[in-house]
């Protein structure tokens, strides 16, 4: 047990709570952590790497399905806009030209055990896993 808590396994900071991956092309970059508890605030962030940021406006889409399974507290920055398109929710941020964009998602999990998400810009999809303890 002991071995598991100092690991991260239990919902807490540890060797194996944090996960980073991204998409093919290494645009797109997604960090959470894979353990959580119930209605513990949790953070998820997504950077986009200047090579895929054109200017202006850039959408960032996520998964109805895991949007659905928490309770989101806050984004930052604030989307321009954000909208429901089919199984996604798309927000629309103002970006500089070639500058890194990294959009952070406070939210709370409201569902037990497993949910799976993805984030999506242009054409890049990374899909993500966590794990939700009482």
């Amino acid at each position: 047990m002991l071995l598991a808590a100092f690991l991260g396994l239990l919902g807490g900071p540890g060797a194996l709570s944090s996960a980073t991956i991204q998409s093919e092309d290494g645009n797109v970059v997604v960090s959470y952590r894979r353990f959580l508890h119930m209605q513990a605030d949790a953070q998820l962030s997504v950077t986009v790497r200047a090579a895929a940021v054109g200017g202006g406006e850039l959408p960032v889409s996520f998964a109805n399905s895991w949007l659905g399974e928490v309770d989101l507290r806050g984004i930052s920055p604030q989307p321009i806009v954000q909208r429901a398109v089919g199984d996604e929710v798309t927000m629309l941020f103002a970006v500089s030209p070639s500058a890194e964009l990294t959009v952070s998602l406070t939210f709370r999990p409201s569902r037990l055990w497993r949910q799976n998400g993805s984030v999506r810009v242009g054409s890049e999809t990374v899909r993500f896993s966590q794990f939700v303890y009482p």
